[in-house]
């Protein structure tokens, strides 16, 4: 829990600090002083929820990471303050990122939304729940699944008392219009999951009351909530689920293929509607490209609805029998080659997000699995695996193949190693590139001397060469499947490197030293010489 307090601090950071395009010419006096003086609480609303809904899982994951203690009292304080500086220095590098406007008014919704989310977390039960699992494992899946949809279907779950809103919100239900075969099949395949895992969870008696008042209420609430309408899509997608579970009652490996290709079904035909073929376009190759932009509300709809399928995609696939690696491999590198054909297939931004949030939900399906809250069954763990667990942790690791995680959390003096070694090599670029008979365009290649910041970045990315190297033939000397996890560690080893040299490096000064730009406009001079003589 812990570690995901950890991840939930740096997708902060990562969220509000996109694009990274960090410029001191945008620090100037006038939007300092504007920053400091000039900020007022009120804004758009949308700016308002997104500010409060990016706290809320530091808040509740940071009591969750508290584990079972009873005097809570200074721990909320220190997250607290930790959270108001944390929201302070994201407002702060605001300021040299011309792409996003900073304002104090920001910090103000942002400590809401830490207690929000503390508030959520602080009951005894609520941790209880979550920790210890109280309320059953079976049951808790479910409960997790149906919040993950109930975000896609009522976020910013703000009600409002205008009753010309609440026509509004109705009138779309008589529109024939208002149908679409996609959203229908989104919304159907999503209740039909849902209704699939309660069935196995809840007691036949009561599940189906539950499972209809479930989905009553979402109709329902999307009447009175903000930003959303009842449609006749929802209506006929609830309608054919609901009927559906009643085929569900007996659960077994059918039931589950029949999810996985109905889910995998959907994720084909979402993403690559409407199956026009146009010219290429660029393929993204930096995260949650198209996921931090224009309305953050909505990117946050499509980013949950991505995570729901996603994790359905590998319980199910669990439950038919499959390896965890296997599954995580096979759903990466199909939803990889779906993000390729979007290049040329569809209206959608063809980026890199879809295989990692697969890896990083194989990996959070893993902690559950080596912390012993497995979500497979344990008929599904084949017995040379259960032979592998009852060895000496010694004797485990000495064998090849056997799962054995502790590279990812390296050594405390090799960290403190390369942060010296990263800052020692900064400084020598710097001075380097001071010098009196360097050429300009060297100087350009990083944006310049006020951007001192990306020779961090580059001098991460000239270690990485050797540390990338080293983790990815640790890690394929130790797999069973050599041939196979050579190119996959590879790969995520120079995309590393990738990622660091394009924080660094922008392709319009790369352009620049490699004279591209001169090049191409000496040849279309030359060419419409030619043409016209």
């Amino acid at each position: 829990m812990r570690f995901i307090f950890y991840c939930s601090v740096f997708l902060i950071l990562y969220g509000s600090l996109y694009p990274f395009d960090f410029s001191l010419n945008a620090l100037t006096g006038a939007g300092v002083e504007r920053f400091l003086y000039e900020w007022s609480l009120i804004s758009s609303r949308g700016d308002q929820l997104g500010n409060i809904a990016l706290f809320i899982p530091y808040g509740f994951l940071g009591i969750l990471s508290l584990g079972g203690r009873r005097n809570l009292a200074p721990a909320i304080l220190a997250l607290t303050v930790f959270g108001l500086i944390l929201a302070l220095w994201v407002q702060v590098l605001q300021l040299m990122l011309p792409s996003r406007d900073a304002a104090m008014g920001d910090v103000a919704w942002n400590i809401a939304g830490i207690a929000v989310g503390i508030l959520i977390a602080h009951p005894r039960r609520v941790r209880e729940a979550v920790l210890r699992q109280s309320v059953g494992q079976s049951q808790l899946i479910v409960i997790l699944f149906l919040g993950c949809w109930l975000i896609v279907e009522l976020a910013p779950f703000v009600p409002s008392i205008d009753l010309q809103s609440f026509k509004d919100s109705i009138k779309p239900l008589w529109q024939g219009s208002s149908f679409s075969l996609l959203a229908f099949l989104r919304a159907a395949t999503a209740w039909t999951m849902i209704a699939y895992l309660a069935v196995r969870a809840f007691p036949p008696r009561t599940v189906w009351p539950l499972l209809a008042l479930v989905m009553c209420s979402t109709l329902l609430a999307k009447i009175i909530i903000v930003d959303n309408a009842i449609t006749l899509t929802d209506v006929a997608a609830v309608a054919v689920a609901f009927f559906a579970a009643l085929g569900l009652r007996k659960s077994g490996t059918r039931q589950s293929t029949f999810h996985v290709w109905l889910i995998a079904g959907y994720l084909i035909v979402a993403g690559l509607s409407p199956f026009n073929f146009h010219g290429s376009q660029n393929f993204h190759w930096i995260p949650f490209t198209g996921s931090l932009g224009e309305s953050m509300l909505l990117n946050l709809q499509v980013l949950a609805a991505k995570v729901f399928f996603i994790s359905a995609l590998v319980y199910l696939a669990l439950e038919c029998g499959f390896r965890l690696q296997r599954i995580v491999v096979a759903l990466a590198t199909s939803l990889f080659a779906l993000e390729i054909a979007q290049v040329w297939i569809g209206n959608h931004t063809p980026e890199i997000t879809d295989p990692i949030l697969a890896s990083l939900i194989g990996a959070a399906f893993l902690s559950l699995r080596q912390n012993g809250n497995a979500v497979v069954r344990a008929d599904t763990i084949s017995e040379p695996a259960k032979e592998q667990s009852a060895l000496p942790e010694k004797a485990a690791d000495l064998r090849p193949g056997v799962l054995d995680h502790s590279w990812l959390y390296p050594n405390f003096t090799n960290v403190v190693v390369l942060v010296i070694a990263t800052i020692a090599l900064t400084a020598a670029i710097y001075t380097i590139l001071g010098l009196p008979k360097i050429p300009y365009n060297v100087r350009e290649l990083f944006g310049g001397q006020d951007s001192w910041w990306r020779l961090g970045f580059f001098a991460l990315a000239v270690f990485s060469f050797g540390i990338g190297g080293t983790i990815a033939g640790h890690r394929v000397a130790r797999s069973r499947v050599p041939w196979l996890a050579l190119p996959i560690y590879s790969f995520l080893a120079c995309y590393l490197t990738y990622l660091l040299l394009a924080a660094c490096v922008s392709s319009e000064s790369l352009s620049d030293i490699a004279g591209s730009s001169n090049t191409y406009f000496f040849v279309m001079n030359h060419q419409i010489r030619t043409s016209s003589s």
